[in-house]
């Protein structure tokens, strides 16, 4: 069998992989907005570590909003970085679901960031895949 052909297969197989989990994300976040309110937060606080593989001092903002009931909700912030997103007391937009409390920042890349990294990985998989289909070997 041809390396090329073989090498075009695991690709597609990979970019098929990549395109379902990304159609997947996709639809547990429209999921996720049409059933969820609006409304504003502020940072509280931020957590931080010392990562292992670099020694960077690591952040991640920790967000309170009060939610339809009038109850505080704390929430984590999904990543973090070398360098705190912002100020303790920064007013911030949030998206969450009222019967769960799961909340989200309303920010493009928190709702699809995830989505658009899966997106393009599965283009560049499938493009990698039709470069091998069409190579000689």
């Amino acid at each position: 069998m041809n390396k090329n052909f073989l090498n075009a297969v695991i690709l597609l197989i990979i970019s098929a992989g990549t395109g379902y989990f990304s159609f997947v994300q996709y639809n547990n976040t429209q999921e996720f907005l049409v059933n969820s309110e609006r409304t504003l937060g502020e940072i509280i606080d931020f957590s931080s570590y010392t990562d292992d593989d670099s020694d960077a001092e690591m952040y991640s903002a920790i967000y309170e909003f009060t939610n339809q009931h009038g109850e505080k909700i704390t929430f984590d912030e999904d990543g973090s970085s070398s360098s705190p997103s912002g100020e303790v007391g920064d007013v911030v937009k949030v998206i969450y679901n009222p019967d769960t409390n799961e909340a989200k920042l309303d920010s493009f890349f928190s709702l699809y960031g995830f989505v658009a990294i899966l997106g393009l990985s599965t283009i560049i998989t499938f493009v990698m895949a039709l470069i091998s289909f069409k190579s000689k070997s």
